[in-house]
């Protein structure tokens, strides 16, 4: 009877350490290093939040316009809810907690090889798009968190799979007294 309970505990023990890792929420950056106007006008959403990064500062970006090559706008400091999903690791399968998600898909990065040189009150901002050396726009990884869903089901199913044979094994047996 003891390796009935062995065997049970390690049913359980696997079931939850799987569940550590599955139904993850991921997300892709969607890396553009070639930036146009027409990329530009195509994040002018209200629920877009746009994100300016230069080598030495961060901005959150309003009121977008772009006129003639120039990316004009008004900055503000970037709002500590928007502080998610700043630095990601990798292009995809970038973690994210799901009571984050949403924040982090409204995301829009763009990035800018120089200082910020406008260091007056002046709160309007003029980027060149020449000068933009990235754009990331930041969208759900559906394969990621496919697969991370998908593997939470098995985490789920198998062990409770296993445990009905296991106690079906163990309702089939039969219990002798000692001899």
């Amino acid at each position: 009877m003891k390796k009935n309970y062995t065997a049970l505990t390690a049913v359980l023990l696997m079931s939850m350490l799987v569940q550590t890792g599955c139904f993850q929420k991921f997300y892709a950056t969607n890396t553009r290093t070639q930036v146009t106007s027409a990329d530009v006008d195509s994040l002018l959403s209200p629920h877009r939040h746009i994100i300016l990064h230069y080598t030495d500062t961060i901005f959150a970006l309003n009121a977008i316009q772009v006129n003639e090559g120039i990316l004009l706008a008004s900055r503000s400091p970037l709002p500590t809810a928007w502080s998610k999903g700043l630095d990601p690791q990798f292009p995809d399968k970038n973690r994210v907690p799901a009571e984050e998600l949403a924040e982090v898909l409204r995301q829009c990065h763009v990035y800018v090889g120089s200082s910020f040189e406008n260091k007056h009150e002046d709160e309007q901002v003029k980027v060149p798009l020449s000068s933009i050396t990235r754009l990331d726009v930041y969208g759900l990884d559906r394969e990621a968190t496919s697969g991370s869903t998908t593997a939470g089901v098995i985490g789920i199913v198998a062990p409770v799979l296993a445990l009905i044979g296991l106690l079906i094994a163990v309702g089939n047996m039969s219990f002798s007294p000692l001899k």
